[in-house]
C-alpha cells in the first residue's frame, strides 16, 4: 500500500488579525509542500507531495501562524492510499481519495482544543502518533510569537547553525538557543523523524 497525505485546517482567531498580515505568509508555506487551496477566507487544504512530510508541514504551518500575535491553527492530517486516477486539473477541495476523506472526517470530529491530529489506514498507527502530537501540543500551544518565529526559521533552514539563525533574527546566539530549547524544538523534531521512519515502508 502506497500512501499520500492531505492536510485540512483553519486559522484560529483569524478575525482578530487583518488578513494582509497572514494570508500571503500562509500561502508561501503551503506552496513549499504541494498543491493547496484556501477557501472561506481562513480555511485551507493541502495535498502533500511527499507523505513523509505531513507532520513537518503541520508544525511548520503552526509555527508560522503562531509567529503572529493571537493566531493559531487547527489541522487534521489524513493519510491514505494514493489515488492513481487523481486529476491534477481538479481543485484540491474537489479531490476524493482516502487521504482527503480521512482528513475531512477527522477535522469534523476533532475536539475544540485539539490543534493537530492524524488519521491513517495503518494498523496501530493513529493511537501512538496522536499521543505524540497531544504531548507536543502541550508545548506548541504555549509558543510565543518569538519562539514560533525561531521554530519557523529552524525548519526552513535546517542546514544553518544557531549562530546564523541568530543573525537572521538579529539576536544573540544564546537567545536563539534559549528560544529553541524553550519551544521544544529538538523534541518536536524527534517526533517528525520518528514519523518519517515509521511511514517509509508505505510511501
Amino acid at each position: 500500500m502506497a500512501i499520500t497525505g492531505v492536510l485540512l485546517g483553519d486559522v484560529v482567531n483569524s478575525k482578530k488579525v487583518p488578513p494582509e498580515q497572514w494570508q500571503n505568509l500562509l500561502s508561501e508555506i503551503l506552496t513549499l509542500y504541494g498543491r493547496y487551496e484556501i477557501f472561506r477566507g481562513d480555511s485551507f487544504q493541502l495535498e502533500i507531495k511527499q507523505a513523509k512530510n505531513v507532520i513537518l508541514a503541520a508544525i511548520h504551518i503552526k509555527a508560522t501562524m503562531r509567529s503572529i500575535e493571537n493566531l493559531d491553527v487547527r489541522i487534521a492530517i489524513g493519510l491514505g492510499e494514493k489515488n492513481i486516477q487523481g486529476d491534477e486539473n481538479v481543485r484540491v477541495s474537489h479531490q476524493y481519495s482516502q487521504a482527503h476523506i480521512n482528513s475531512g472526517e477527522l477535522f469534523e470530529t476533532m475536539k475544540r482544543k485539539t490543534r493537530i491530529a492524524i488519521r491513517s489506514p495503518i494498523k496501530g498507527f493513529d493511537e501512538a502518533f496522536n499521543l505524540y502530537l497531544d504531548l507536543a501540543s502541550m508545548t506548541m500551544n504555549q509558543w510565543t510569537p518569538s519562539s514560533a518565529e525561531a521554530i519557523r526559521l529552524a525548519i526552513e533552514h535546517p542546514e544553518v547553525t544557531q549562530r546564523e539563525l541568530s543573525e537572521m533574527l538579529d539576536i544573540t546566539q544564546g537567545s536563539i538557543s534559549e528560544r529553541l530549547s524553550r519551544a521544544g524544538f529538538n523534541e518536536i523534531m524527534r517526533i517528525v523523524h520518528r514519523f518519517q521512519k515509521v511511514v517509509k515502508p508505505f510511501i
